[in-house]
């Protein structure tokens, strides 16, 4: 027997390779929304509020109702889709949305997760923040790091956020707090110099944060 969940998923993958389905994908397959999908999830608000301008004027431009609302339909998927990817859980099936074709939205929270310090990228490649570490001009240990997030498509854009070298306990630290916040998987140390022991990633960073 086939599961209702496996037929209306089934349907949304039939759904996505629709003329309308990939002009949905391309307006919320975006990295630099996931910021906003959290955000608006921190404060019990909808997540796919963040894509209704996105996409407003694919679906009001459909002739019909029956059009329209399934392509509202696919877009609460979708969205479900990425925030599901990224540990999120329904709490609440129907908040409202505002300013929208659709009316209502899931409501997500962040479930429990442990961000990995890793030195080996694992494959595939999750979500990831980077740090760099490096020896500075005085001599001094620094960590640069990035995070790198890509679209729920392997082959689309990739958008990075950078902040600059510090000493490398503070740069850790400061990465590791952007991940939990921001939904990353993991920290992934490149220090091909061994400069920074394995013994030192969980010891707490100096006071001079």
């Amino acid at each position: 027997m086939v599961s209702k969940g496996a037929v209306t998923s089934n349907r949304f993958q039939s759904y996505s390779e629709t003329p309308t389905g990939r002009q949905l994908i391309d307006a919320i397959d975006v990295p630099e929304l996931i910021p906003e999908f959290l955000a608006l999830s921190r404060i019990g608000k909808p997540a796919v509020q963040a894509v209704a301008d996105e996409v407003a004027t694919i679906i009001e431009a459909l002739p019909t109702k029956s059009e329209r609302d399934a392509a509202s339909q696919f877009c609460g998927w979708f969205v479900g889709q990425i925030m599901r990817r990224l540990g999120y859980r329904v709490v609440q099936e129907r908040g409202r949305v505002t300013g929208a074709p659709f009316k209502t939205g899931a409501v997500w929270e962040a479930g429990h997760r442990e961000v990995q310090i890793v030195s080996a990228l694992p494959t595939p490649c999750p979500r990831r923040v980077e740090l760099k570490v490096q020896r500075g001009n005085d001599g001094a240990i620094l960590g640069d790091w990035l995070a790198v997030q890509t679209a729920i498509s392997p082959t689309r854009r990739v958008h990075t956020i950078v902040e600059g070298p510090k000493p490398v306990e503070i740069a850790l630290h400061h990465a590791k707090e952007y991940a939990e916040k921001w939904g990353y998987d993991i920290v992934w140390i490149q220090d091909p110099g061994r400069l920074f022991p394995r013994e030192q990633w969980n010891a707490a960073p100096p006071s001079r944060l």
